[in-house]
């Protein structure tokens, strides 16, 4: 398992990070993203694996 890391901090990297994480989404793939308080987990609700991950 691999992990990417993009610093979001200009336009062009944020959306290399977004379509990025697109793909890995619909790859059933987990990502994780920053919040104000904490690290979030997303997957895509309807990868019943993705999910279960």
């Amino acid at each position: 398992m691999s992990a990417e890391m993009f610093d979001c901090a200009g336009s062009a990297q944020r959306e290399t990070g977004i379509a990025s994480a697109i793909s890995a989404l619909k790859g059933g793939r987990l990502i994780v993203m920053p919040t104000d308080t904490v690290y979030g987990i997303g997957a895509d609700a309807f990868d019943g694996e993705a999910v279960a991950a």
